[in-house]
C-alpha cells in the first residue's frame, strides 16, 4: 500500500530541514511509504547528487524501495 499524497507532502517538507536527523528520518519514511508521486521522486533524485555521503545514501535506498 502506499503512502497517500498528503501524508507524502508533510514528508516532503521535512526534507527541508537543516536538521539532519529530522532530514534522514522523512527520507526513509518516504521510502518505506512508497509514494511514487512525481515531487517525491523529483526531491529524492536530486538528494541523491548531495555532497553529504549519508544523505546520498539515504535518497539512494529510498528511491529503492519505491521503485520495487
Amino acid at each position: 500500500m502506499s503512502m497517500s499524497r498528503p501524508q507524502a507532502n508533510i514528508l516532503l517538507v521535512r526534507l527541508n530541514q537543516h536538521n539532519k536527523e529530522v532530514k534522514l528520518a522523512a527520507i526513509y519514511a518516504l521510502g518505506e511509504g512508497r509514494c511514487q508521486e512525481s515531487a517525491i521522486i523529483s526531491e529524492l533524485m536530486e538528494l541523491m547528487q548531495s555532497t553529504d555521503n549519508e544523505i546520498s545514501i539515504a535518497a539512494i535506498k529510498a528511491f529503492g524501495r519505491i521503485t520495487r
